[in-house]
């Protein structure tokens, strides 16, 4: 009798014991809107005596939290710091957690007895609600020549790093058709994953090489549409299609110049930009990723870069105000146009001496007072 009493007891500990992680009362959650919540247990004052005794080394196999994947925890807790209040053990993670992820907690107050298991969310990402935009595409301008080599496409915030992207940008004819094989195939995101680069074929635009017939013919209307497959980092598709016409004009086989484009210069201790100005439209992504400003010590001054509502217009703004004294603006010789000339030298060469000429860098030189 007096075992069946014993047996039933334990019975209903246990029972008690689910029922309270069930209702939330053995284990609290506080600040579970954040990414770092604190979780508190009540301890018997056995263990209490023990951790206060001989410190939180073994705090983790009283309470710890794990990471669930596919629906099993992980194997190894997650780091946090220990701290105990009367009888209450707490838990902070070391770090953030990270957004929208699954945790098990891992309760088991005395060796022996009942181990308490509770599950939680932390929060989703507050940039998975922004849908995601276009914002742009490159070139700007309406009227391209039958060369152009590049095309860019802005979004409003960072996308995967999807090298087959091209396969979600279609060239479609005046009468509806589609281009086939008309990138490169392999894509470049710059600028963060906010600038998506798409290069023609070469051999649709560069002599001799015959790959397949020119992508465009001069004095046609062509559209660029962005179809369904992208992503941003969050996991979020492009929440509308886009698309963009452009007249294709004749053939481009000039160098482009550079020039600044300001009168006066800004003044010390401002944040006015500083403009500089092309002799024809100039691909975005090489400015953005061959610009850089020098202070007179050759020193690199953070700058954001940007054009200014045109194809041949491009700012920089300083990260921190302008201070007193002589600048440059390098120019890499790898800046091109929508055709592929660079600064230093055309597009279709085959004189080794010219390719050479990409080492050069152009510079711009002004003075803030």
């Amino acid at each position: 009798m007096h075992s069946r009493i014993k047996k039933t007891g334990c019975i209903l500990f246990l029972l008690f014991i689910h029922l309270s992680a069930k209702a939330g009362e053995l284990i609290s959650i506080k600040q579970s809107e954040t990414l770092r919540p604190t979780i508190s247990v009540l301890l018997s004052d056995k263990t209490t005596e023990i951790l206060n005794s001989k410190g939180f080394d073994n705090a983790k196999d009283i309470l710890a939290i794990y990471l669930v994947n596919n629906g099993t925890a992980a194997q190894v807790p997650v780091a946090g710091t220990y701290r105990i209040e009367k009888n209450k053990l707490f838990y902070t993670p070391l770090y953030e957690l990270g957004y929208d992820l699954e945790f098990e907690i891992k309760f088991e107050n005395e060796t022996g007895k009942a181990v308490v298991r509770k599950r939680f969310h932390t929060p989703p990402n507050p940039a998975s609600a922004i849908p995601v935009n276009i914002e742009r595409m490159y070139p700007l301008t309406d009227t391209i020549p039958y060369n152009t080599l590049y095309f860019h496409i802005r979004f409003n915030q960072p996308m995967k790093d999807n090298i087959q992207a091209f396969k979600s940008v279609k060239v479609v004819d005046d009468n509806g058709k589609e281009i086939t094989n008309a990138w490169r195939h392999k894509s470049f995101w710059i600028d963060d994953g906010k600038l998506l680069v798409l290069m023609i074929h070469p051999g649709r635009v560069k002599n001799g090489i015959h790959y397949e017939s020119p992508l465009f013919d001069s004095g046609k209307y062509y559209t660029v549409q962005v179809t369904d497959g992208l992503m941003d980092r969050n996991g979020n598709a492009v929440s509308i299609n886009f698309s963009r016409q452009y007249f294709v004009a004749g053939e481009d086989r000039k160098i482009p110049e550079v020039q600044l484009n300001n009168t006066p210069f800004p003044k010390a201790g401002s944040m006015e930009p500083v403009a500089f100005i092309f002799s024809e439209g100039i691909d975005n992504a090489s400015v953005l990723d061959g610009v850089k400003v020098l202070d007179e010590q050759g020193n690199n001054v953070p700058c954001f870069i940007r054009e200014k509502q045109s194809d041949r217009v491009f700012t920089i703004t300083p990260v921190k105000k302008w201070k007193s004294g002589h600048y440059r603006i390098a120019l890499s010789g790898s800046i091109y146009d929508f055709a592929g000339n660079r600064l230093n030298r055309l597009f279709e060469i085959t004189d080794i001496n010219q390719i050479e000429a990409d080492k050069r860098t152009t510079f711009l030189d002004f003075n803030i007072q």
